[in-house]
């Protein structure tokens, strides 16, 4: 009896210090394209909205929502790797983050290349790269790129509290949910964790 109420209430908190994290609000920019198409680019763009989305730890801007908001303040949307150029949209469209990168292909081998951008300090925090040779793998590589992203902008310790609070509400995809007790000199000691299996959250 004394382990379960340990366990619920070591999980009630948290699931409060999730929700006292800060949600970081990001935008990703179409990536620019090297020896693919701009259209290709969009689209491997447009896969790393979503998978930032089901993340569920960021505020993602919505495509088109910025499109009218940089169109409106003649602001190109497309193809922009560069980090200051990047800087001036995060602060237009009012964000924390900026997603910067490129979508490339080297003989049958093809990359995708992402930077995080703070759009406060102007600096590249996180980089990113992924390779795949199968198109029909592009989007398990985007979604593992979600979330190196995830966990490099949150680190690990938050980003298994944020799958702490999707098992609190729709569950862990790919993760499982443990609680433990030792026994020691000191007495009994309860933990509670989310163990991923490498599918994401």
């Amino acid at each position: 009896m004394k382990t379960k109420l340990l366990f619920i209430f070591i999980l009630i908190l948290n699931v409060k210090l999730c929700f006292s994290t800060e949600i970081k609000t990001i935008a990703v920019i179409d990536f620019g394209s090297q020896n693919t198409s701009a259209s290709d680019a969009s689209i491997i763009s447009n896969f790393l909205r979503r998978e930032l989305v089901k993340k569920e730890c960021f505020q993602v801007v919505d495509k088109t929502n910025m499109q009218k908001i940089l169109e409106e303040q003649k602001f190109q949307y497309s193809g922009v790797t560069d980090q200051q150029y990047a800087v001036k949209i995060g602060k237009i469209l009012n964000v924390q983050l900026m997603v910067i990168g490129v979508y490339s292909k080297l003989e049958e081998i093809r990359y995708i290349t992402a930077n995080v951008v703070d759009v406060e300090t102007g600096e590249i925090i996180i980089s990113e790269k992924m390779r795949f040779e199968n198109i029909k793998d592009v989007d398990k590589t985007v979604e593992k790129l979600a979330d190196k992203l995830a966990k490099d902008v949150y680190q690990e310790k938050i980003y298994n509290i944020t799958k702490i609070k999707r098992w609190h509400g729709i569950g862990v995809r790919g993760g499982v949910m443990e609680s433990h007790a030792k026994y020691g000199g000191g007495g009994e000691i309860s933990y509670v964790y989310v163990k991923d299996s490498g599918l994401g959250v």
